[in-house]
């Protein structure tokens, strides 16, 4: 086995996908990612030309901001698999007591494998290493026996042995392909997928029509509804008009759009295994646009980023206050490849046409993407959010996004949409035209983030095409804001007609018949459009007539290469003016209908039912919602088939895949953990919720460089994979891993958003709610922190010692810390008798032993079960869980909410309804959630323990305070074995704190806990202790551990509510 550190490998997963198929997911490798810290020069540094800083012969990190800080390179932690030794179905052995067939061992009769990348850790300048995910099909001489334990031997050759119980109306499968948000139970289209593709050797696997398929509550266990599945798309039949079938294996859906039940549930496959749970509830639409609309507000420019609006911290980008400079160019958007001129480089440009002129009132909107421009484009945003609040006003009128804007007397869709369109109100020039955005000299610097850009940064000049969309997006506005703020309604309209005033002149100085940009024409028809319904002045109405394509009665909105002009036929169709000609309107929607026909028929022909142009070639975002025209044809004719189309090109995105991956951060079971957004690269953070990502790349269409970097370790090729299960988590993969805000987070909270206002349900978010006052009156003062928990460092022994508590406390969890090593005994904390205000401790030694054990410090923490913010923002959940796992059975998953990065996380079996030694073990935290499990002594491990309650806390890493109390959260790397190590803290304290650590990796599988000793102001020792009730040996591998140290003179911990 090959192996850093000659640990063993782990089965991630064992899943059936068929009852002769059983399938391995292995996942390797742990990433440490690098983090900027300031830059202080030191004698023996070194910086090469690629700003790569050494310190005495060893490489530190990358430099950035004006070298003021460095970026520490990330570090991959843990083993790796050996892909031949994995191969060989020789090495694989399958046994089990209870089902007579397997009752000698049997060995697989085939073996396939894929792998690929499960992220990217750059530990080098420009070098890479891989965790990796590998999933081994083990292809079975006879079918399993549901019900039945199968036990799989490696053969000791460094993969862990493990079992599994065949259980495919109780067990998840990577097969079954279901949305992770779930559906609205008035939804007219709910199903999912079923596909297996098993890599170049195996292909896919072949299920049957008519295979049943069940709802499984998840409450209760029980089947409670039953179908057939369908065969949705041959592997060997193209899916678009380019010949192209993107499975690599035949797709199968399962519909059950005639359950209307609410509820929680599992799609379960007969034989095969389940879906994720997903909710059947009228919250599902409304809590996900929550998220993804929050993602605009997450990629706004020149504010600052955190609480009480987000967790996601980030300080304020290119604000003039902060001294950034904007200078003036020459040169337009319209006229370089970031406009509409694909052979100009926008950065040479830009540059070139360089001035002294400042322009300080060039300060926010969004940003575009990963990098940090701001474009004309955007609009595009503004657009569909007005759009969402005009076609449902008085559903978005109670939506509380939880933004900066949530108290004045604007719904919060009309504040978001506004940041984007004021930034272009503030670049629009006396004379009335409009400047395309801002972009600087170059794309960003290395691990530099936006508020330490040291590039220059340039404003374009005024072009017509900017100028013409700015003033149709004002003209919008102003419509839309008439009726409840006709003030700022006519602040939009004054500028909307300046804008086009300039942008006609302009326009009326091109050549005749000058086609040169297409683009400019449909903008200035859409214009024409917008002031016309906003004014009803005949100017502008002939200006439409003119320039409008729709008296053609056979035309389409859409024709590549001639012209877009869906939006001004979505806006003339819903003119309500008496000169409006009825026959254009009328061949305005009738076009848009037979579009979304066309669409609905595009959809129709696909495995998975998304909607992509059947003549474009698969990528850059093309198989995202792309929902907008479909449900724009429902808004104009209330067909439900337009509705149930446009939810089924949803559900792709959402999870309905064969990576079970959904494609915006923060929501779902898995999503993407490396998208390419640098701010959080620059400083080693993760991406904030609400980001949707580009997705999946035919690339046999879209060639990138990036692939080169990680071809050698996946197998197969990159380009060999199916592109729909084409999710390669790598931050240098653009055309997969980037996004934009119009091209992809716009489509998908438009999408949301227009399903959730169906429902009428509104988001189910803890968000505030806050009472706008008619006039200015003094902020109230925040209602005082209230006490969450307490505790304390106190001396124990075999004997139950009982505890009073200062406060009363309605649903305690407790956290005890493993002891201390004064007694070299084996030995674990127990409790018991928790009520609101006393409970009771001891040590237990394993049952091997005589029991008694001398005085250990161990310190506890007990705190109200919830979702907490101390006064410096540091979030704390806390929550019990009742389980009987051990983890020779596998572990349990914690959900975890609103956290931005990965948590500390401990825990502790807070009941003693079985006698016998037992702890808890955790793998796997991420800010999602973790794995909990109990271990008994090694002797006993494989047998069962009673149900116990086990309490938990999760809480930000690092150094927070309440105001009294000091707390420092940590979790290490994989550096603590059976030998003492010294933890220290990140700041030390007055004094010793009180010290709760416990393991918080699974590497070693023998039964442990932790046991500390010179627990000081500045730092503690930390050893894993194994117990000897099956061997001998003490040695284990290296674990990570977790710890919250807390010192204070109240010894109470207060916070608010979440």
């Amino acid at each position: 086995m090959n192996s850093a550190n000659a640990s063993t490998v782990k089965i991630t997963d064992a899943y059936t996908v068929s009852p002769t198929i059983l399938a391995l997911r292995i996942e390797t490798g742990e990433i440490v990612k690098g983090r900027q810290i300031p830059y202080t020069p030191q004698p023996g540094d070194d910086i090469n030309q690629w700003n790569i800083l050494s310190r005495n012969g060893q490489v530190i990190g990358h430099m950035a901001a004006d070298n003021t800080m460095v970026r520490t390179f990330d570090v991959l932690e843990g083993p790796e698999l050996d892909t031949n030794w994995a191969d060989n179905a020789s090495n694989y052995t399958l046994k089990s007591s209870s089902d007579s067939d397997f009752s000698q061992g049997v060995t697989p009769s085939r073996v396939f494998r894929k792998s690929k990348i499960g992220g990217i850790a750059e530990t080098g300048s420009w070098d890479f290493g891989w965790p990796m995910e590998h999933t081994v099909f083990l292809e079975l001489p006879q079918p399993l026996d549901q019900g039945k334990r199968y036990d799989i031997d490696f053969s000791g050759n460094g993969i862990e042995d493990t079992t599994f119980t065949y259980d495919p109306t109780g067990d998840r499968s990577e097969a079954v392909h279901v949305s992770h948000i779930g559906f609205d139970p008035d939804s007219p289209a709910k199903v999912a997928f079923l596909s297996t593709w098993m890599g170049t050797q195996g292909q896919g696997v072949e299920y049957r029509a008519g295979q049943k398929f069940w709802l499984i509550d998840e409450a209760t266990g029980n089947k409670v509804y039953e179908g057939a599945i369908e065969l949705a798309k041959d592997k060997d039949v193209a899916e678009d008009n380019r010949g192209r079938n993107y499975n690599g294996t035949d797709v199968y859906m399962m519909d059950f759009s005639d359950f209307e039940t609410e509820g929680t549930y599992k799609v379960a496959v007969d034989g095969v295994g389940t879906s994720f749970a997903f909710d059947i509830g009228d919250q599902a639409w409304a809590d996900s646009f929550y998220v993804s609309a929050r993602g605009m507000y997450h990629q706004r420019s020149g504010i600052e980023l955190g609480n009480p609006y987000t967790d996601y911290e980030r300080p304020r980008p290119f604000h003039p206050d902060d001294g950034v400079k904007i200078y003036q160019s020459t040169t337009t958007l319209m006229d370089t490849q970031m406009g509409l001129n694909s052979d100009v480089n926008v950065f040479e440009a830009l540059v070139a046409g360089k001035t002294d002129e400042l322009v300080p009132e060039a300060y926010g909107g969004w940003f575009d993407a990963g990098d940090w421009d701001r474009r004309i484009q955007h609009l595009d945003v503004t657009r569909s959010m007005l759009e969402l609040a005009e076609l449902f006003p008085d559903y978005f009128d109670d939506v509380d996004l939880n933004i900066p804007e949530s108290n004045n007397r604007l719904p919060d869709v009309i504040d978001e949409a506004l940041w984007g369109l004021d930034f272009f109100k503030r670049l629009q020039l006396p004379n009335g035209g409009v400047r395309g955005g801002v972009e600087s000299a170059e794309h960003p610097r290395r691990f530099e983030a936006s508020w330490q850009e040291s590039l220059d940064v340039m404003a374009y000049a005024p072009d017509m095409w900017s100028s013409y969309k700015y003033a149709a997006t004002a003209a919008y506005a102003a419509h839309v804001l008439q009726d409840i703020a006709p003030d700022k309604a006519n602040g939009y309209r004054e500028s909307a007609i300046k804008a086009m005033e300039w942008a006609e002149q302009e326009f009326s100085q091109l050549p005749n018949n000058n086609q040169t940009y297409t683009e400019v024409y449909d903008e200035r028809s859409l214009a024409a459009a917008e002031l016309y319904r906003l004014s009803g002045s005949d100017r502008w109405h002939q200006v439409f007539l003119e320039t409008t394509v729709f008296d053609d009665p056979n035309t389409s909105p859409y024709v590549w290469q001639s012209h877009n002009r869906r939006n001004s036929a979505f806006t003339y169709s819903r003119t309500e003016r008496s000169g409006v000609d009825k026959t254009i309107q009328a061949n305005a929607k009738n076009s848009l209908l037979q579009s979304a026909d066309e669409e609905i028929a595009a959809i129709n022909n696909t495995g998975f039912k998304w909607n992509k142009d059947p003549w474009a070639p698969l990528g850059w975002g093309s198989l995202g919602p792309n929902s907008t025209n479909l449900f724009r044809a429902h808004s104009l004719s209330n067909n439900e088939k337009y509705l149930k189309s446009g939810t089924l090109a949803t559900q792709f995105i959402l999870g309905a895949n064969p990576d079970n991956v959904s494609y915006t951060t923060g929501l779902g079971h898995r999503v993407p953990e490396h998208p390419l957004i640098v701010d959080s690269i620059a400083v080693g953070g993760d991406a904030p919720p609400g980001i949707t990502l580009y997705g999946p790349v035919d690339f046999s269409a879209y060639d990138d460089w990036s692939l080169d970097l990680f071809d050698d370790v996946t197998s197969p090729l990159p380009q060999q994979w199916p592109t729909t299960e084409g999710h390669f988590d790598v931050t240098y993969l653009v055309p997969h891993s980037e996004f934009t805000v119009m091209q992809t987070i716009a489509p998908m909270s438009y999408s949301l958003g227009y399903l959730a206002a169906l429902t009428e349900s509104a988001p189910s978010s803890p968000v505030p709610d806050p009472t706008p006052d008619p006039d200015p009156t003094p902020e109230p003062e925040p209602e005082p922190d209230s006490v969450i928990g307490e505790y304390g460092t106190l001396n124990l022994n075999h004997n139950w010692q009982t505890i009073s508590l200062d406060n009363d406390y309605i649903n305690p969890v407790v956290i005890v810390s493993d002891p201390t090593f004064k007694g070299s005994d084996p030995a674990a904390v127990r409790v018991q008798n928790v009520t609101d205000n006393t409970l009771q401790l001891r040590l237990q030694e394993p049952n091997y032993k005589d029991g008694k054990h001398k005085d250990e410090s161990v310190s506890y923490l007990v705190m109200e079960a919830g979702d907490w913010t101390l006064a410096d923002g540091t979030r704390i959940s806390a929550g019990t869980h009742g389980g009987n796992r051990l983890t020779s059975k596998g572990f349990d998953t914690i959900d975890l909410q609103g956290f931005q990065s990965t948590p500390t996380v401990l825990s502790q079996v807070q009941t003693f309804n079985g006698s016998d030694w037992v702890t808890t073990r955790m793998t796997d935290q991420s800010k999602q959630g973790f794995q909990l499990a109990m271990q008994e002594e090694e002797a006993l491990n494989r047998g069962a323990h009673v149900k116990e309650t086990i309490g938990w806390l999760a809480i930000d890493q690092g150094v927070a305070s309440d105001g009294d109390t000091l707390l420092q959260g940590g979790t290490t790397g994989r550096s603590v074995n059976n030998d003492r190590t010294p933890v220290t803290f990140e700041e030390a304290f007055d004094v010793a704190p009180s010290i709760i650590a416990k393991l918080s990796s699974y590497y070693g599988a023998d039964t442990a806990n932790l046991r500390l000793d010179d627990i000081s102001n500045i730092s503690f020792g930390a050893r894993v202790h194994e117990e000897q009730s099956l061997d001998r040996e003490l040695n284990h591998t290296n674990e990570s551990i977790s710890f919250l140290a807390l010192e204070g003179t109240s010894g109470l911990l207060t916070g608010m509510g979440v």
